[in-house]
């Protein structure tokens, strides 16, 4: 019997990485660092810069609902995915929190983003965190990909 592969997923964080790297690398960006094909190291996932504009990009997939490692590999999971989801869209957050610090002083105009699978639970969040970063002037994008590879932009902090 032929076991679940959720790399092969389009919603799988390397996936959403590489397709974020192609758009940016068409776009003329360098690239500082692209964990593409390292999804568990630690710190930013992106980090492009062109002229005076420097990404840095925290990427998320979508989660499976089956365990993906280990010895329960294919099992069906307790945590329903959206759940899980959302939980990761707040580390996310809490990550390009953290990577600010370590670009703010850069020379460059500094875009910090997430970059997620477009689906209807980080599109949601998104929506609802939008409020915070409008009213307080903080561009913050969103970077949603969908199953073709298409890429939405969105800026939380700009005006409606």
């Amino acid at each position: 019997m032929k076991r679940y592969d959720y790399t092969t997923e389009w919603f799988y964080e390397s996936k959403i990485s590489t397709e974020i790297v192609n758009h940016l690398n068409a776009m003329g960006y360098t690239f500082e660092k692209d964990n593409s094909d390292k999804i568990q190291n630690k710190g930013e996932d992106i980090v492009a810069v062109k002229h005076n504009t420097r990404w840095v990009i925290e990427v998320k997939g979508y989660p499976a609902n089956v365990i993906t490692r280990g010895k329960r590999k294919g099992e069906p999971k307790k945590t329903r995915p959206d759940d899980q989801a959302k939980i990761w869209f707040g580390k996310a957050l809490v990550g390009c929190m953290k990577f600010y610090r370590r670009h703010c002083n850069k020379q460059e105009k500094l875009k910090l983003a997430i970059a997620l699978p477009k689906k209807k639970v980080y599109m949601d969040l998104a929506k609802e965190f939008s409020l915070f970063f409008r009213n307080f002037h903080i561009n913050f994008f969103v970077l949603l990909v969908d199953k073709r590879g298409k890429i939405k932009k969105i800026n939380l902090g700009a005006a409606k």
